[in-house]
């Protein structure tokens, strides 16, 4: 047994000691960008082991992440249940709005298509296709930059992209924050296009806008709502 148990742990040790020092250099040497690119490519690693977009899940698989986490959250989860039937994860490559966005918008749009056949009244998908392609609009996304790819989409984004499209967002935020009055809530922000004209707003509706589509934010990264 000794002559088997000799030459592995040898070889063990060999191995522990064959590592080069220079590799786990100090990281007071390391420039910031260096540290944030390798934080990066860990990221974009882990990012790959999901889908761009995933399937529907019940919300009881997103409670199940925080079981052992922060009761605030667990209770906010379980009012989500109250209006949402599900949850659609996206990539966390830093993508993940536009990715959530366009996947809630292409299915929206063949909803769309499906239930307005025949209703002359209704907007069309030949109105909307000329919409995303007006130079005008499509500038007014820009809002005079390019929001580089990769990088987490701010209100600015959001709300450039919802009047651009005409589409209503609605951004439901799963954080650890109270209501103003004390007690736990699930506070949303909504996102209504404003358009150019503004000579007949008096004659719209004052209705509340209903959100086309509800994206879930958690610090860092968007996911999809299903509503019920």
């Amino acid at each position: 047994m000794q002559n088997q148990e000799g030459p592995i742990a040898d070889k063990e040790m060999e191995t522990s000691v064959s590592i080069p020092i220079s590799e786990f250099d100090d990281w007071a040497n390391f420039a910031d960008d260096d540290i944030m690119q390798q934080q990066s490519a860990i990221h974009a690693e882990e990012a790959k082991k999901i889908p761009f977009v995933g399937n529907k899940e019940p919300l009881s698989m997103l409670a199940a992440e925080y079981e052992s986490g922060s009761p605030i959250l667990l209770e906010k989860i379980k009012m989500l249940g109250q209006q949402y039937a599900a949850i659609r994860r996206t990539q966390g490559d830093g993508n993940c709005f536009f990715q959530s966005f366009m996947f809630s918008y292409l299915l929206f749009l063949e909803q769309l298509d499906i239930v307005l056949q025949g209703n002359e009244d209704s907007i069309s998908l030949d109105e909307l296709i000329i919409k995303s392609r007006d130079q005008s609009i499509s500038n007014y996304v820009c809002k005079s930059s390019v929001e580089p790819m990769g990088e987490e989409s701010d209100h600015v984004d959001i709300a450039a992209l919802s009047d651009a499209l005409g589409v209503p967002i609605r951004v439901v935020y799963l954080d650890r924050s109270f209501c103003d009055k004390g007690g736990v809530c699930v506070n949303h922000h909504d996102f209504v296009p404003t358009f150019g004209d503004h000579s007949n707003a008096s004659s719209h509706s004052t209705e509340p806008i209903k959100p086309f589509i509800t994206l879930l934010y958690r610090p860092g990264h968007y996911d999809i709502l299903n509503p019920k």
